[in-house]
């Protein structure tokens, strides 16, 4: 049981799932009409150029820089290629820009539903009870790396299609907060922040609410800066979104093999590893895991709304000194 309301867990368990594949279901049907044949090729340094390009990097030199540090990093050998084939299998299939957005946000809320459920097993007995749902995690964060693709998808069918638009554009922001929100308050329902040992001092809820707050701050910041004449950004690799999504899959992936070698464990030895537990290890990475990697993403956020400010401000300072020094010249 999730909450203890019947009618509730019912809803969140049976009823929410339905409706999520409904949904995915009428956008692929809903775009058929709309399949190209037609979407033009585009190599991987152009699709890359043209990406920078619409981010703020107008100088070729660096837009190059960037491409090629884009392309050097282990990461981006893996993201860039699936990106280009995930955005233009989705623009031959007929998703606009915006269908892909609302897509992966579609497959964010999954992930927050297949959580929630392994939440369930989050506090039950090690080794006999949790791994059958901490198990689920594994896969799950495999799936969460996809999604963490997917996220530059809509920019891909856009760049593709030649449709982008200020419109688009805007609702991708807006979709991916609500995502970056979900990604996060999925590990409350379950007590994945919750140390009950600890007593009061033991609910770590307030971590994911900060780590919201600071990337909500630091997209803010980013795209704010652009409002009052500064068009470039900064490049800080470590607080982009995909990187954020790369870190949860990485701790989803070892809590998920965690329970993979509990039940190997209890496999083997049976019940009499509950009272004699050799593995301790085992219990407390279950039991910290979750904390964990909300430290490490806020001291990530924390360090690159810090690094973005100071950057943002002494650009912004400088423009304010060209504008002073023309404003005197114009009067002269």
């Amino acid at each position: 049981m999730l909450t203890g309301n019947v009618i509730f867990d019912v809803i969140v368990e049976y009823v929410f799932p339905v409706i999520l594949g409904v949904i995915i279901l009428v956008l692929f049907l809903s775009s058929r009409s709309h399949r190209r044949a037609d979407v033009q090729g585009m190599t991987t340094d152009e699709y890359l150029a043209t990406f920078f390009s619409g981010h703020g990097v107008e100088a070729e030199e660096q837009r190059k820089e960037f491409v090629r540090r884009a392309k050097g990093s282990g990461f981006g050998k893996l993201y860039i290629p699936v990106v280009c084939k995930g955005g233009k299998f989705l623009a031959k299939k007929g998703f606009s820009p915006n269908k892909a957005s609302f897509l992966n946000l579609l497959c964010i809320c999954i992930i927050f539903y297949i959580t929630l459920i392994a939440g369930n097993g989050h506090t039950l007995p090690p080794y006999s009870a949790q791994p059958v749902w901490g198990i689920v995690l594994f896969p799950t964060g495999i799936f969460v790396l996809f999604v963490g693709t997917m996220d530059g998808m809509d920019g891909a069918v856009a760049t593709f299609t030649n449709t982008r638009t200020k419109s688009g554009a805007w609702l991708d922001h807006v979709l991916d907060r609500i995502g970056d929100t979900l990604l996060l308050v999925c590990l409350l329902p379950g007590g994945f922040l919750v140390i009950s040992s600890w007593g009061n001092m033991g609910n770590f809820a307030w971590l994911v609410w900060t780590n919201v707050i600071l990337i909500f701050l630091f997209e803010y910041m980013r795209a704010k800066h652009h409002e009052v004449g500064l068009h470039e950004i900064q490049p800080l690799f470590t607080a982009e979104r995909w990187f954020r999504i790369v870190i949860q899959a990485a701790f989803y992936c070892v809590y998920g093999f965690n329970s993979i070698l509990g039940w190997i464990i209890y496999s083997i030895n049976g019940p009499s590893v509950l009272s004699n537990d050799p593995y301790p290890l085992y219990q407390l990475e279950l039991t910290f895991l979750m904390l964990i990697f909300q430290v490490v993403l806020l001291i990530i956020m924390a360090t690159a709304v810090i690094k973005n400010a100071k950057w943002v401000w002494t650009r912004l300072k400088q423009l304010d000194k060209d504008d002073s020094t023309e404003a005197n010249l114009t009067e002269q």
